[in-house]
């Protein structure tokens, strides 16, 4: 959640930044000190890229755990529950486009 925020929100600030044209670099609107105080967030406790690594190995980790002892695994905030009932969800919703007519 940590990477995807900072990470959003870098992109924000420069969207806000460049729809201001020419005016977004200027001091007065204070854009670069929201992003110069933004930037450091990409890396304090971790960088982004590893967070998520480590967040991703913790969800496939948590899914051959459920799926190789048919145990559900749950986590304090409900966040990996999903994966209890993941198969399900994949084979009920399919997509019904097989031809570029259904488009």
């Amino acid at each position: 959640c940590k990477a995807i925020c900072t990470w959003n929100t870098q992109k924000a600030c420069q969207e806000c930044r460049e729809a201001c044209g020419g005016h977004g670099y200027l001091y007065a609107t204070g854009f670069g000190t929201i992003r110069n105080d933004n930037d450091p967030s990409c890396t304090f406790e971790g960088d982004n890229n590893v967070l998520l690594q480590q967040a991703s190995n913790y969800i496939l980790s948590s899914y051959e755990d459920t799926y190789k002892n048919n145990t559900p695994i749950s986590s304090p905030f409900k966040s990996i529950d999903f994966i209890a009932t993941l198969k399900n969800t994949i084979r009920n919703n399919r997509c019904s486009i097989t031809t570029e007519c259904d488009i």
